[in-house]
């Protein structure tokens, strides 16, 4: 018989996110919790401001465990307000993109996600900071913060399919000139996309950064320079396999202090949404974040 870890949880569900499909899997989920003698509480809060107020107050109350039930963003909330150095992260999967969940190669049905957080244990992860916030997934600007751009204005299934989008926002992307200072190098060119990554995966499946480790204390910083509408068209097949650093504008590095410099304010996509501007610092804490999994 499985020994399960005993955990007093806080879940956080996201009413919204899968189109309210918290509905369905909260049930199971607190089946499960009961089944293996867990205490817990369900919030099911309908703001994210209310969601950030939650989880601030979740380690005071005696909580060692915050389960988020949402998408990216839900998770990227939460993580603002737990404290990510005496509780655990649990994540149950509901948004489009689901890129941190994607990273832990467990399938992404109800079932297996209950499984994972119920069976799983703390594996220590890196955690990212934009300025003084936390993140998970990525920071970048370009394409996939154009993207998110061109998302909020759309309407209908489009809006809900980020492959759709990114080609559409190809048909419009302007590149841009920025300063990159990574770990003291500094890098200063025209670019199409720059992108620092905590995770290997973007946009629900694209794997924009191949050797990415959440684990390894470093960030990883990808970056295409100038190219042609055409040739990243040619290229989005290349960026689902993570073959796209094979193009010969584009280059990765690995560094603990990323900072972005430019004589524009450039908007910034962070863990999905537009979060920030350049001029920004980004770095790493490394080993941080007890993240619940089955594995890692």
């Amino acid at each position: 018989m499985i020994n399960l870890p005993k955990r007093n949880a806080l879940v956080i569900a996201n009413p919204t996110s899968g189109r309210g499909a918290c509905y369905k899997v909260l049930p199971d989920l607190e089946s499960e919790m009961k089944k293996a003698g867990w205490r817990y509480s369900i919030e099911i809060p309908e703001s994210e401001e209310a969601s950030l107020k939650i989880a601030k107050t979740s380690s005071q109350k005696g909580f060692d465990s915050v389960i988020a039930v949402g998408g990216d963003g839900t998770v990227h909330t939460i993580l603002q307000g737990i404290d990510i150095h005496n509780q655990a992260l649990g994540i149950i999967p509901l948004g489009s993109g689901n890129d941190l969940f994607r990273m832990l190669k467990i399938k992404g049905d109800f079932e297996s996600a209950i499984k994972n957080v119920i069976e799983g244990e703390n594996w220590k992860i890196d955690v990212g900071l934009f300025g003084e916030k936390r993140f998970l997934n990525t920071v970048g600007t370009g394409i996939d913060s154009e993207t998110i751009k061109v998302r909020y204005e759309t309407k209908g299934f489009i809006k809900r399919n980020y492959v759709l989008l990114f080609l559409k926002t190809l048909s419009q992307l302007k590149p841009f000139r920025m300063r990159i200072i990574a770990d003291g190098k500094v890098i200063e060119d025209i670019f199409s996309w720059v992108i620092v990554a905590n995770n290997n995966y973007i946009g629900g499946g694209m794997m924009i950064a191949p050797h990415a480790k959440q684990d390894d204390g470093f960030l990883d910083l990808i970056i295409i320079r100038k190219t042609s509408k055409f040739r990243m068209v040619q290229n989005v097949p290349a960026i689902f396999r993570g073959d796209h650093l094979k193009m010969p504008e584009a280059s990765e590095m690995k560094a603990e202090e990323i900072i972005f410099e430019g004589d524009e304010k450039r908007d910034l996509a962070v863990d999905g949404d537009i979060r920030a501007q350049i001029p920004i610092q980004i770095r790493v804490i490394p080993r941080t974040l007890s993240l619940i999994a089955s594995k890692l």
